[in-house]
């Protein structure tokens, strides 16, 4: 803006991919608000090696020039969300599924008639699942080593959430369950018939490690 130029207000165009990548930026480096500089042929659509990439990011953005832009819409409204945030107190809920589901398991964790409202609307929810990793839903990046993403997701102080996702008591022997203490494990009727693995579960239940354990 120094050299003379003008700010529009792009806030509905940017692709949700975009936003994920940004906030997880901010949570992750502790950071409650950040400047980013984007650089890329549409903001519409993901970032990519074709699309663009990030420049840099300011932990010291000139937010007003985003609450008053020159063309688009004001919002001030945001200097209300600011304060409401820095007052809220943020915990990340730990739930790990066991077995195949043909639900979507952030939906069910959001509906009250079936966890009792577990997750809100609103919360941020990152999901591993088949090397695929996920943000409320929205696939970020495919292909991933389980490892490094679960170590990724634990330390991305955007979710309010993490879910971990194993196909079968195989996959947990080969990997544990990915948590030292856990919130909720959710297991299928059919992964739950392994009596031996369920004593295990109930065992670490017991002792405090697990919070709940549902069967669906």
């Amino acid at each position: 803006m120094s050299q003379g130029g003008i700010t529009e207000d792009y806030t509905e165009k940017v692709s949700p991919e975009i936003k994920y990548i940004v906030e997880s930026i901010a949570k992750s480096i502790h950071a409650f608000v950040i400047g980013v500089d984007v650089f890329c042929q549409d903001i519409s659509k993901p970032l990519t090696k074709e699309n663009g990439g990030i420049l840099e990011i300011n932990t010291m953005p000139e937010a007003y020039l985003n609450l008053y832009p020159v063309i688009g819409k004001q919002r001030e409204y945001v200097i209300d969300t600011y304060v409401e945030k820095l007052l809220k107190e943020n915990t990340t809920e730990k739930i790990v599924v066991i077995g195949q589901f043909n639900k979507d398991i952030p939906t069910l964790l959001r509906q009250k008639t079936f966890f009792g409202s577990y997750l809100e609307d609103t919360d941020y929810i990152g999901e591993f699942k088949e090397g695929d990793l996920f943000i409320n839903s929205l696939k970020i990046n495919s292909g991933l080593d389980k490892g490094k993403t679960l170590e990724g997701l634990k330390v991305n102080a955007l979710l309010d959430a993490i879910i971990i996702h194993h196909r079968d008591w195989e996959d947990v022997i080969s990997t544990g369950l990915g948590f030292d203490r856990i919130d909720l494990v959710i297991l299928s009727k059919e992964i739950s018939l392994n009596k031996e693995y369920m004593h295990l579960l109930r065992k670490y239940k017991r002792k405090g490690f697990i919070e709940k354990i549902k069967i669906i």
